[in-house]
């Protein structure tokens, strides 16, 4: 089932009521990182961007100014000998570079839009990649990115994961999605 998934770079305004990610380098040492985990009972994702003092980061920020798509095979393969299938972060105009790098290797993809639409092209929709991060900050009102999750692998929901109104926010996500590619169809058809 699809979920939703906030992240931030201030941890404090990470809703606790959901799957949540943020920076590894903000999470100093092991007795921090579990008393977190403690908070987040849905999942706090810790993403690499400049450095990873736990080691735990399961999550490449490839942007500019922090990671680069040549830098993602390296840090990939070291995680999948600590057992871990990491996931690379990119937008959809870096993914290309990175899939590029990373050869064959099988691994998850958080790729960014942040324009309301919840699918990326070349993946199916409602089921890849593994997040698709669509609404900014400025979009919610609040201080975190919203993403959804479409592959159940990727951070699997804890059994007792029980939002109520995931599907139905699911729902009309997909219904803010549909409305918004109607708009963009129309203007172009302006445009032309």
């Amino acid at each position: 089932m699809p979920r939703m998934m906030f992240d931030s770079d201030v941890i404090a305004d990470l809703p606790r009521a959901a799957l949540c990610a943020t920076y590894s380098d903000l999470i100093p040492d092991a007795a921090t990182l579990a008393r977190l985990r403690a908070e987040f009972p849905h999942g706090l994702v810790l993403i690499d961007r400049h450095g990873d003092p736990t080691g735990q980061a399961t999550v490449l920020d490839v942007e500019t100014s922090l990671h680069t798509p040549d830098q993602a095979p390296g840090w990939f393969d070291g995680k999948q000998r600590e057992g871990i299938v990491g996931t690379i972060y990119a937008n959809r105009s870096t993914m290309p570079a990175v899939n590029a790098a990373m050869g064959a290797r099988r691994f998850f993809r958080w790729i960014a839009r942040l324009d309301g639409i919840l699918f990326v092209e070349g993946f199916h929709p409602g089921q890849a990649p593994a997040a698709v991060q669509f609404a900014s900050a400025k979009m919610l009102g609040f201080h975190c990115d919203a993403s959804v999750v479409w592959e159940a692998a990727w951070h699997p929901a804890p059994k007792s994961d029980r939002w109520p109104g995931a599907r139905q926010l699911v729902t009309q996500l997909a219904a803010v999605d549909s409305s918004l590619r109607s708009a963009i169809s129309a203007m172009k058809g302006h445009i032309d």
